[in-house]
């Protein structure tokens, strides 16, 4: 499928990337598991605690891991057992079919992902074959509230990258309203993405790319360590933890500002 077909992105063909046009293809995400949790009650506070706290401990890498690195943290992700895998799914559709209460303070700062499945309108501004797999690769992103500002972030190498810059904001109606009473949202909670522009870097070199685009998502689950997030329109996954718990990982070419 061409890219200019999902996520309602419009984007301007650019020479530079022409090479990646082969990689935007991602195959559309399945339905929930069926042995997904399904309840005649709404689960308790608790129960949602417990399924984020297992999905963390499952997709974060243990201290032992530490000395690792993505390519052999992937190669290790990919030969999980079907069992495992299928757990994971549960726990992602589990907590993304849930209200919660998104505290938008909480988007704030450098996240990394750790699992995605389907097409992601942020992967087509910093897209790395290896983000095929469900696991994801060594991809970043950065949000700050505050100026309302995003970075999207792909290590290519250890000497090569790509980021998109540009900015988000709600587009959920009466979201003024509930800022100025001080209340949270409860998920699923809608933004809007704009990317102005990206760059290539790598070699020591430094390649301007004029790449626009718009897309929306959903915030579906948010807390002070993990979100899953859902592309509107082609209805991809991804979930993404704090960047600092993975601390071996260079993330110094990532502009945050610190």
């Amino acid at each position: 499928n061409n890219i200019k077909n999902n996520n309602n992105i419009n984007t301007q063909d650019t020479d530079p990337l022409s090479f990646l046009s082969s990689l935007f293809s991602l195959p559309s995400p399945s339905q929930p598991p069926r042995s997904s949790p399904r309840n005649p009650s709404p689960p308790t506070p608790y129960t949602v605690s417990v399924w984020a706290s297992d999905l963390k401990d499952m997709l974060i890498p243990s201290a032992g891991d530490g000395d690792r690195n993505d390519n052999q943290m992937q190669m290790q992700a990919q030969k999980r057992d079907r069992a495992t895998q299928e757990r994971i799914r549960q726990l992602v559709y589990s907590l993304a079919s849930v209200p919660t209460p998104v505290a938008e303070e909480n988007l704030d700062g450098l996240w990394r992902v750790v699992w995605e499945e389907g097409l992601l309108f942020w992967r087509f501004f910093g897209f790395t074959p290896s983000a095929r797999e469900s696991d994801g690769g060594p991809a970043y992103q950065f949000f700050q509230v505050e100026d309302r500002s995003l970075v999207n972030a792909v290590r290519l190498s250890d000497s090569s990258h790509i980021l998109a810059r540009g900015s988000f904001k709600s587009s959920n109606p009466g979201d003024e309203k509930k800022k100025k009473s001080g209340e949270d949202d409860v998920s699923p909670v809608a933004f809007e993405a704009q990317v102005t522009g990206a760059e290539i870097q790598g070699f020591g070199r430094s390649f301007a790319v004029p790449l626009r685009g718009s897309g929306a998502f959903e915030v579906l689950y948010l807390d002070d360590t993990l979100r899953i997030f859902r592309a509107k329109g082609s209805g991809g996954l991804t979930v993404q933890v704090r960047a600092e718990l993975f601390p071996d990982e260079d993330v110094s070419f990532i502009p945050t500002g610190q």
